[in-house]
């Protein structure tokens, strides 16, 4: 049994060509299919083996607070509790819960990253290190600390209490309540080395922000705080003035000094692989979000395709009054948090506290709230553009609305006899809803697996750093192989669940077609969901993995080109040719796409291999063009409009929630999220409208292949389908001849008796 279903895979034909099997009763059943591409089903299986032993891996070793959480000086995550990473600290437990942010206690450890050079001339064995801002000592704290206000004051940042480093002995609680400023209760040795610049306790000395959970310098420079420190004297040693110091000669003027630093954390926290692991992070935070944007987009697909089952005029003409009205109102609202309309702003993921907003605004430091408006701009300047387009659409369309009436009630006429095809794409999406969940957790895991390892190459600058080399996380080959191997299972998954709907659906609607609404059977439905499974999961397989491969290539490509394009920023030549690629890429998915859908209906009507039903289905739509492109077209069309509406509302909705007061402190951005919904939404209500589609589409190829059969006039279209097409009255004439001709030979028969 197994050799001969797998050496089906290979077969071309499983009735006889002379036969007709697509009249009446003798529509192909159970008992006259075969498994098809058997193959690609086993790889499937294995496939997906392999993607829950990753997931398995991603669970148990990945923490993602590696994303977004920063490193202290004793190698231990901020917010979270441990010894840190063997060799970076004291080897003891420190406690870090509820502290957050991490910052750069000794800020001329930060400035020498962004003047190496200068640096180097003083340490030689600097300019070959590979000294960066996570080898500078950070520590985790609550709020960014600040400057003394006070003229003769300093503000001091100590070291934790579980270090050691000094001899007083505090709790963590207590050292929180103080802010770090423990300096008061150092002993004079202690303080001396503190005034070094050396530690345990370091000078506060300029202003900072939280940014992504980091404390950017902004602002500027506190003299006063300044003087206080130079003027501080104990036994005998006064604060180390390192404008003149020759140890710090690289910092000899203050002059661009806050900006370079700022400039360096920025660069820093903000850099692109960073800031697409905060994004990442964002999805934990966001998880109700997620939910949310989940239910709604079943919500909108499920009432649009009721209003399509029973309202079908008031379904085309509402998808293209909401289409506009929706676009322009998301454009507005875009609009107004983009800053080109009002004074309202997208959040940013900021902590302001204790800050001087004059100062604040004053400053040349990055807000992640400015980024996230210019993001919103363009958005702002697409959605404006897309709105045009569907205003003179719609104009262009409102004669032909009619016709698409007409083509959406030929893949409707079947839901009166199988109402339960309205909600038959729960099941799918449900499937793909707990499959996306599963990807997104697994990714998120799965990228947090990170190997953390000391930068053993790195030189400090100055002499008096007393502080080792930083915890860096290294992705290794092996792990960035598993993250593309689960990414593409992904894309296939996707695409294997919506074939597979396909075919379901394909059968009612050419079960309906061919056998009539009089034979369909107790529950078509039900034996749909049974059979196609079972005999053509492997053809779903190959036709989804096409597609996925030709997804994956265009993701790859396009990282190519925005690498290449980094290369001639100035230059318009990358650009260009990367358009040009990906363009070509999208016509040939959509090709395949094409093929594929039509495959899939030409696997039902005769139960062979995904190839030779491809073959097949091209040169019956070839032969046909003519006659069925004008109402396939415009009904795919609307139904598009439906499916982007959809899209756009889940995202909307989105939006607003995590814009709110719940969501806008904790989330990064939440562009990332938006678009990933908006695609996640996308390809539910493709599912829902695919109903409708594939009922076009399979209608279509049947009357094709009824036409192909009998002689250029098909026996078994029903009368909307005519009508919609045009040819009523000529297939009427048609089969009018046909029974004269039949009674005219009965005639001569009888007579020649």
């Amino acid at each position: 049994r197994l050799f001969v279903v797998v050496m089906g895979f290979f077969s071309k034909k499983e009735v006889d060509p002379d036969a007709d099997p697509h009249g009446g009763d003798d529509f192909i059943e159970g008992g006259k299919r075969r498994c098809t591409d058997v193959l690609f089903l086993l790889a499937f299986i294995a496939f997906w083996v392999g993607m829950l032993a990753i997931g398995g891996y991603g669970f148990s070793k990945g923490d993602p607070a590696l994303l977004i959480m920063g490193t202290d000086y004793e190698g231990v995550l901020c917010d979270e509790k441990g010894t840190g990473v063997n060799g970076t600290g004291s080897g003891n437990v420190i406690d870090n819960t509820g502290l957050k942010t991490r910052y750069w206690a000794n800020f001329l450890e930060v400035a020498a990253v962004a003047r190496a050079a200068a640096v180097a001339v003083t340490t030689p064995s600097f300019s070959s290190s590979s000294y960066t801002l996570a080898d500078a000592k950070s520590m985790c704290v609550s709020t960014c600390p600040q400057p003394s206000t006070t003229d003769g004051n300093v503000t001091w940042f100590c070291d934790y209490p579980e270090s050691n480093s000094y001899e007083a002995s505090f709790t963590k609680e207590a050292w929180v309540l103080k802010n770090g400023d423990v300096y008061s209760d150092l002993t004079d040795a202690e303080k001396v080395s503190s005034l070094q610049l050396k530690g345990p306790c370091y000078p506060v000395l300029i202003p900072s922000v939280n940014t992504y959970f980091s404390c950017n310098y902004y602002g500027d420079f506190s003299w006063s705080s300044f003087y206080a420190f130079t003027n501080l004297t104990v036994s005998s040693t006064s604060g180390t003035n390192f404008l003149t110091d020759s140890t710090y000669s690289s910092f000899s003027s203050v002059d661009g000094l806050v900006e370079s630093i700022n400039s360096e954390v920025t660069d820093y926290i903000a850099g692109p692989m960073e800031r697409f692991q905060r994004y990442i992070d964002d999805f934990i935070v966001a998880k109700n979000v997620l939910g949310m944007a989940a239910g709604a987009c079943l919500v909108l697909s499920l009432a649009w395709l009721l209003i399509l089952r029973y309202f079908t005029s008031l379904f085309c003409w509402g998808t293209v009054i909401v289409v506009n009205l929706g676009s322009i109102a998301v454009t507005c609202y875009l609009a107004m948090y983009s800053g080109l309309i009002g004074d309202d702003e997208i959040s940013g993921f900021v902590d302001s506290t204790g800050l001087d907003s004059t100062e604040l605004n004053a400053s040349s430091w990055v807000d992640p709230a400015s980024e996230n408006e210019e993001v919103l701009k363009v958005c702002t300047y697409i959605m404006a553009v897309f709105t045009v387009i569907f205003f003179i659409f719609t104009m262009l369309m409102v004669r032909r609305l009619k016709v698409a009436i007409a083509c959406i009630k030929v893949s409707i006429s079947a839901f009166s006899t199988v109402p339960s095809l309205v909600i038959f794409p729960l099941i799918p999406c449900i499937a793909m809803m707990l499959m996306f969940l599963y990807w997104v957790f697994a990714g998120v895991y799965l990228m947090s697996c990170g190997d953390q390892k000391i930068n053993d190459g790195c030189v400090h600058p100055f002499e008096s750093s007393g502080y080792k080399c930083g915890v860096e996380t290294e992705w290794s080959r092996e792990l960035q192989y598993m993250l593309l191997y689960h990414f593409f299972g992904f894309l296939w998954t996707s695409q294997f669940f919506i074939a597979l709907s396909y075919l379901v659906v394909a059968y009612v609607f050419a079960k309906f077609y061919w056998s009539g609404a009089d034979k369909m059977g107790l529950a078509p439905l039900l034996t749909s969901m049974k059979r196609m499974p079972f005999y053509h999961s492997g053809s779903a397989a190959f036709g989804s993995f096409l597609i996925a491969v030709m997804q994956f290539v265009r993701v790859c490509m396009r990282v190519v080109m925005t690498g290449l394009k980094k290369v001639d920023r100035n230059g318009k030549v990358f650009a260009i040719i990367g358009y040009f690629i990906e363009f070509c890429l999208w016509c040939c998915q959509k090709i395949i796409e094409f093929i594929n859908r039509n495959a899939y209906i030409m696997i039902v009507i005769d139960g062979n291999s995904f190839c030779w039903s491809a073959f097949q289905a091209l040169k019956l739509m070839i032969a046909n063009v003519m006659s069925v492109a004008a109402v396939n077209v415009v009904g795919d069309l609307l139904l598009f409009l439906a499916k982007l509406s959809i899209s756009i509302g889940t995202a909307f909705l989105a939006f607003v929630m995590l814009n709110g007061d719940e969501y806008k402190d904790e989330v990064s951005s939440p562009i990332l999220i938006c678009s990933i919904i908006s695609i996640f939404a996308y390809s539910v209500a493709a599912v829902f409208m695919g109903i409708v589609e594939m009922g076009i589409d399979t209608t279509l190829l049947c009357y094709c292949r009824d036409t192909e059969k009998h002689g250029g006039t098909p026996q078994y279209a029903p009368d909307v389908l005519l009508n919609a097409l045009g040819i009523a009255d000529e297939v009427q004439k048609a089969e009018e001849e046909r029974k004269a001709a039949k009674a005219a030979a009965k005639a001569a028969k009888e007579a020649a008796a």
